[in-house]
């Protein structure tokens, strides 16, 4: 019954109309004499709303569609609703003669006047003084964009694109009139209030746009002409910017169909180059049963370039199990196709269950020989997981196979979870599999839910079972940073800065990388020391840098709940149903980074 009201509302919008055609279909099964007209009519869009409003139809379609009322109300183009009203109509005025025939047409049309409605009293229909019926400022933009083919492709935004089509059947759009389902990136983009110029013109070339037009502010401007894009025509509301030099995606695919070749083009057909990313073209290589066993970057030059984690390909080898192809192991190259060390090791090797959960992780040198990876501590992780396939230990030895503690201080933790899959508890462990505090002072994590789902409480209990009060700790060293690792991000100028905060709250950059792409975000779960609800104080000594922290109710990092963008000293609470937080700074384009300037978080009170 829910099913069918909610389909049914979204089907009349509320219009009257539903009863007038119920109506007709009683009609005509009562007094309808002609068989084919009473069966067209009458019986079969009984039979069809019984086959639409069905259990049956209703699972149906959610297994194929992820918005399934959305594909489940065009069912109704099935019935013929409005010759089935018409019919009714005329079936009733044909019962009268003479003057009352009259009245029965007028009574009929005002019937269908006042249970139905206009399209004209939609939200989104504004009054307009054009033959078109759409908003004047519609026709502005679409005058102002030029036209020196037959045809133009054009990227709108929300509600300009409703109109495109209707008004000038040359212009072509890269998404379609009416969006269902999840909101193509180029159209999302555009909907913003401060578009990113970089994105929406890179998303434009690869969709072959001609022209884009912006909402237009005093931002949205600023940010394209920094860009080094002008407008070509401007309205009230609008800025249309022409798509040039910017990167689209070519690919090469061998007779096999798969991707040989990989390359950045800009509007002229030449390698794409850009201060934002050094790579490209990405070159690949299979084995002979369709297995990508190598890649390789280059430059706009054609020269072997590296990635910003220090490699310039990689190679790969492949075992079978089951019916599957797994990567049996890893290794990373430099520029002469040798190993290479990146990120804390050579090579990395893989062991799976027969199900095809990866249950060990090992980590080699350059002659292929076991080493602790450098910067985790241990060269063996082994894994166990549970009947649902999440993990629920892990434990890490060295060389010799002897367990190892990691750099966050333990050498193996234990995970539950309850009936929803949620993670409940985390415990750590030492060698001897005695419980051992992490580098953050507690050894055992607990969360709980509401029946919502909502995050309701935590627990840190150190590992003797006392209970850890975190602001405690931190109120007690006012030096201690709360971040424990951020990365800078530099626009203009490309250079990504890590840094790491130890125990003892002082800060040390961990890398510096070249070539890093601006939009590449830390993610992960929640750092365990911002406590939801809580408010806290973020400083940055530096004008010229923001930091940007965004909140989600989600542990994967979607569903955002919350947002700070501060450049200097500002206070934020961390939202009650905070999972997951990511952190970003910006340096303003063309300014020189300032390695030596850190940002801290700090609890509110503290003043240090």
């Amino acid at each position: 019954m829910e099913q069918y009201t909610k389909v049914n509302e979204m089907y009349w919008s509320g219009s009257r109309l539903q009863w007038v055609f119920y109506a007709s279909i009683l009609l005509i099964l009562i007094f309808e004499k002609r068989k084919t007209y009473k069966l067209v009519f009458g019986v079969f869009p009984v039979v069809a709303l019984v086959a639409v409003f069905n259990p049956l139809t209703s699972k149906a379609v959610s297994l194929f569609f992820k918005k399934a009322e959305v594909y489940y109300v065009r069912l109704f183009s099935i019935i013929p609703v409005f010759y089935c009203m018409a019919h009714g109509a005329t079936m009733v005025v044909k019962k009268v003669q003479g003057i009352l025939k009259l009245f029965g047409v007028c009574a009929a049309l005002l019937v269908f006047v006042f249970a139905g409605s206009s399209i004209y009293r939609e939200s989104w229909m504004k009054a307009a003084e054009n033959p078109q019926k759409v908003p004047d400022e519609v026709l502005n933009v679409l005058a102002a964009i030029p036209h020196e083919d037959e045809t133009v492709r054009v990227a709108l935004p929300s509600p300009l694109h409703i109109y495109a089509r209707q008004v000038d059947g040359s212009i072509l759009m890269p998404y379609g009139r009416v969006i269902h389902g999840d909101p193509v990136p180029l159209l999302a983009e555009l909907n913003k209030r401060d578009p990113d110029a970089a994105r929406v013109m890179t998303l434009a070339g690869n969709d072959d746009v001609d022209y884009v037009v912006v909402k237009r502010n005093w931002k949205s401007t600023a940010a394209f002409r920094k860009s080094g894009y002008e407008p070509i025509g401007e309205t009230e509301g609008y800025s249309i910017y022409a798509v040039s030099g910017t990167k689209r995606t070519d690919l090469v695919l061998n007779e096999k169909r798969q991707i040989v070749l990989n390359a950045s083009l800009d509007a002229d057909g030449k390698p794409f180059y850009s201060k934002l990313s050094t790579i490209a073209t990405r070159e690949y290589a299979y084995d002979r049963w369709g297995n990508r066993t190598e890649e390789r970057y280059y430059d706009h030059t054609g020269r072997r370039v590296t990635t910003t984690d220090g490699f310039s390909g990689k190679r790969r080898s492949y075992e079978m199990h089951g019916l599957a192809w797994l990567i049996n192991s890893d290794t990373s190259l430099d520029v002469q196709d040798q190993p290479i060390l990146a990120s804390g090791r050579y090579e990395t090797r893989y062991r799976y269950l027969r199900r095809r959960d990866l249950i060990e992780e090992s980590y080699c040198d350059a002659e292929g020989r076991l080493m602790n990876r450098l910067d985790t501590g241990y060269a063996i992780a082994l894994k166990e997981y549970d009947k649902a396939g999440k993990v629920i230990s892990e434990k890490y030895f060295d060389v010799d196979r002897n367990p190892v503690a990691c750099t966050d201080g333990y050498s193996a933790y234990a995970r539950e979870y309850d009936e929803e899959g949620r993670l409940t508890v985390e415990k750590y462990y030492d060698g001897q599999g005695m419980p051992a505090d992490n580098r953050n002072g507690f050894a055992t994590w607990r969360r709980s839910y509401d029946e919502d789902g909502n995050l309701t409480g935590e627990a840190f209990l150190d590992a003797q079972g006392n209970t850890v009060d975190i602001r405690e700790r931190v109120l007690g060293d006012a030096g201690v940073n709360l971040l424990e690792l951020v990365r800078k991000e530099s626009v203009e100028n490309s250079v990504g800065i890590s840094y790491r905060w130890q125990e003892d709250g002082s800060c040390r950059v961990a890398g510096v990388a070249q070539g890093t792409s601006f939009n590449n975000l830390l993610m992960g779960e929640r750092p365990f020391y911002l406590l939801n609800g809580e408010t806290y104080r973020v400083r940055y000594s530096s004008d010229k840098v923001y930091l940007c922290i965004y909140f989600y109710a989600n542990n994967k990092g979607k569903k955002r709940i919350g947002s700070l963008k501060t450049l200097g000293d500002t206070e934020f609470t961390v939202p009650q149903n905070c999972q997951a937080v990511t952190i970003r700074l910006w340096v303003a384009g063309g300014e020189n980074v300032d390695e030596t300037v850190c940002p801290r978080i700090f609890v509110k009170n503290s003043e240090t």
